[in-house]
């Protein structure tokens, strides 16, 4: 290899406790991981265990009916072996809502039943280091062709989040996000915040704000020309424009609940209209793949934000 030539990313390993996974499951779980992307081995609890440097990026386990609690040999693995890696569970039996997290986000349990693309829509979230994921959200942001402007994500310290999609030009400032996020935490609804926020985003950003509570999504669309969407699985209409609301304001105050996503796109608004994509059953990874993939191709560089609320 030559001075000039660097080494492929390796892909990201994911770790199978083989023990708690029937064999359906562990077929499942492979096709999966090679959907996703990410090498799998074989993990069991009499196994040694590896050194730090060649931890996995994710631990998937499976949670059997009427079990409300992890293996001793399993939790002892985590606290011990790999303290910093994150979990996910398959449990064979429905849960309240498909996916639920646990101790600060670092567990993920995905109930029954479950598809191939799915868990490896779960397995992009947990496993890949170029997504954020929080313990209440997961966002993902896409800038697809050369002079496609770049989204921003700020995640400010005391909760919350803010997302500025670039609708035409160079992408947003961190500064612009610290200023629109101020705006928007403290937002109750009159008129001199709306026209302070038009002011700093004006026609050239969309953006969202999620509260620090979860419980309600502030969105900024200003105009008509663009997608923006409030999608879930668990809502009627599954899914549901926002831009076309912004003719009367392009400022909208809407209720979050648990499995909604927010999809932000430079895209025109019919892509994002009609009856849902397969993809919406996914989750956030998986819809954002839908929008990265081949079936969507854009005829202008498109960029593109996901916000899935868990």
């Amino acid at each position: 290899m030559n001075g000039s030539e660097t080494e492929p990313a390796r892909a990201p390993v994911v770790f199978s406790a083989v023990d708690s996974l029937p064999s359906e499951q562990l077929a499942v779980l492979a096709e999966a991981c090679r959907e996703a992307g990410v090498e799998l081995s074989s993990w069991q609890k009499r196994q040694p265990l590896p050194p730090a440097e060649a931890w996995p990026s994710l631990l998937v386990a499976g949670l059997p009916s009427g079990s409300r609690r992890v293996s001793d040999d399993l939790s002892q693995a985590l606290n011990q072996a790999f303290p910093r890696v994150p979990l996910l569970l398959l449990c064979q039996e429905g849960l309240v809502r498909p996916t639920m997290t646990s101790h600060g986000g670092r567990v993920v349990l995905l109930g029954a039943p479950f598809s191939r693309s799915l868990v490896a829509s779960r397995i992009r979230m947990l496993a890949n280091p170029g997504r954020a994921f929080a313990t209440r959200y997961w966002v993902g942001k896409s800038a697809l062709g050369p002079s496609a402007p770049e989204p921003l994500i700020h995640e400010p310290q005391g909760g919350g989040l803010t997302a500025i999609l670039p609708l035409s030009g160079q992408g947003p400032s961190p500064e612009l996000a610290e200023q629109l996020n101020e705006r928007l935490s403290g937002f109750d609804g009159a008129q001199g915040q709306c026209s302070a926020v038009s002011q700093l985003l004006g026609e050239r950003y969309a953006a969202v704000h999620l509260a620090r509570t979860a419980d309600r999504w502030l969105v900024y669309a200003p105009s008509t020309r663009h997608a923006l969407s409030l999608c879930s699985m668990q809502r009627l209409p599954r899914m549901y424009s926002l831009s076309l609301l912004s003719a009367k304001t392009p400022l909208q105050e809407v209720p979050a609940a648990s499995g909604d996503l927010l999809v932000m796109s430079s895209a025109p608004p019919g892509v994002l209209a009609g009856e849902p994509p397969t993809e919406l059953g996914d989750g956030g990874p998986g819809f954002l793949s839908f929008l990265e993939g081949a079936k969507f191709e854009p005829n202008r560089p498109l960029s593109s934000v996901v916000v899935e609320l868990l």
